[in-house]
């Protein structure tokens, strides 16, 4: 059995350029696309940037003789504390070092969300009060929600 050929259309006026050449995936209008020698990301990629708790984790997983062999002098700012804080814990001085990688967690991860527990305790609010805050969050609600869909329609 012979194979169906198929041809591509350059013919079609919705695949042409306003010069006729073709355009779509891989074949963007003459008018944007990048000079001869012109680069599409002219800054080039972002350097990486190491955290305190980046150096935290990487000197933890060190072994202590590892750790008395790196050059103190060569160290940015973020190492020599992550390295102290390191050093300190092993050698069980009270540091503040919980407090501190708590720190460099929360700033590299993003804080955990905090949870309130009313229980036992007097309530805050009347059963009046709460009721009418429900309300007034259905009605925000509410009002979002229309308004994407406004959003949607148009």
């Amino acid at each position: 059995m012979a194979k169906k050929q198929t041809t591509k259309k350059t013919n079609d006026v919705a695949n042409q350029g306003a010069d006729g050449g073709p355009i779509g995936p891989g074949n963007p209008p003459k008018a944007y696309q990048f000079k001869p020698g012109e680069s599409g990301n002219p800054k080039g990629q972002p350097r990486h940037r190491m955290h305190l708790w980046t150096y935290l984790c990487k000197y933890m997983a060190m072994t202590e003789a590892q750790l008395e062999a790196l050059d103190k002098r060569k160290l940015k700012a973020a190492q020599r504390t992550a390295l102290e804080v390191v050093m300190k814990a092993m050698n069980g001085e009270d540091c503040n070092s919980v407090r501190l990688m708590q720190y460099a967690v929360d700033r590299e991860l993003g804080r955990a969300a905090q949870k309130v527990s009313l229980e036992g305790q007097t309530p805050l609010l009347s059963p009046e009060e709460c009721e009418a805050i429900r309300a007034k969050a259905r009605r925000w609600w509410e009002r979002m929600v229309d308004r994407v869909d406004a959003g949607s329609r148009s």
